[in-house]
């Protein structure tokens, strides 16, 4: 519900703060920086396009929800800290991780934008603060249609193509049906982004289980299995490619 123009969720703990409040605990001028959403957006002239846009601040704690499936898509959010976990459950309350997602990105847009409802859930991973932005007012600039704001929603559009090729990235990972090709398809996919056969991944063990949409205990025993034929090395979250070239694509439109 709206209570003097600002967003409220339930429960009374997440009570969301207007923006301005907390102008004094955060440097605004790095947000362009960091954010893809404000790119190239001027310091002074986000402050009154998040003002006009009535953006505000949500604090979660680990595990608390911040959208859930079946509501209404009306509103988007942008992770200020922490990091958020984007979900869908079966009808017997099994989780899929689709995606994780860290400080300065943007989470449940394309939702937003469709102005249905949220099929997936969107819950804290850790203890987090998001800026929220209704969908709304982000789709239908102002009278005065500021250039900030315009600019906002062609950096939207290139933040929306962006997350369709993770998603297709991820369904590629997908389509293999053995636990230890969906594992070594994403593997092999983050070692050709890093540039090297040596990395860390964003996931603990369950984190990635979730991902590749697999049991926990049966992908332990897969990597246990991998790690002893020498096809890889893994320690927590990190993991070393055995017997691998790793190149860089060039993709030419």
């Amino acid at each position: 519900m709206d209570v003097g123009g600002i967003i409220t969720y339930p429960p009374a703990s997440r009570q969301p703060r207007p923006f301005d409040i907390i102008w004094t605990m955060r440097n605004i001028s790095t947000l362009p920086v960091l954010c893809r959403l404000f790119d190239g957006i001027r310091a002074q002239d986000l402050e009154r396009m998040l003002d006009c846009l009535g953006a505000c601040v949500v604090t979660l704690g680990k595990g608390e929800p911040l959208f859930m499936s079946g509501e209404r898509a009306d509103r988007f959010a942008v992770v200020l800290s922490g990091s958020l976990a984007v979900s869908a459950y079966d009808a017997e309350g099994r989780r899929s991780i689709i995606k994780r997602v860290g400080a300065m990105d943007v989470a449940a847009a394309a939702q937003a934008v469709s102005r249905k409802t949220f099929d997936v859930s969107v819950e804290a991973e850790t203890d987090s603060e998001v800026l929220i932005l209704r969908s709304g007012r982000v789709l239908s600039p102002c009278r005065s249609a500021c250039p900030a704001h315009l600019r906002m929603l062609g950096n939207l559009s290139a933040v929306l193509a962006e997350k369709t090729l993770a998603l297709n990235e991820k369904i590629g990972v997908l389509s293999h049906r053995t636990i230890s090709e969906r594992l070594m398809a994403y593997l092999n996919s983050v070692a050709e982004k890093c540039g090297s056969n040596e990395f860390e991944i964003p996931f603990d063990r369950q984190g990635l289980a979730d991902y590749l949409c697999v049991d926990r205990s049966a992908l332990s025993a897969e990597i246990g299995k991998l790690t002893r034929l020498g096809r890889l090395t893994a320690r927590k979250n990190r993991f070393k490619v055995n017997g691998c070239a790793f190149w860089k694509k060039r993709v030419l439109l």
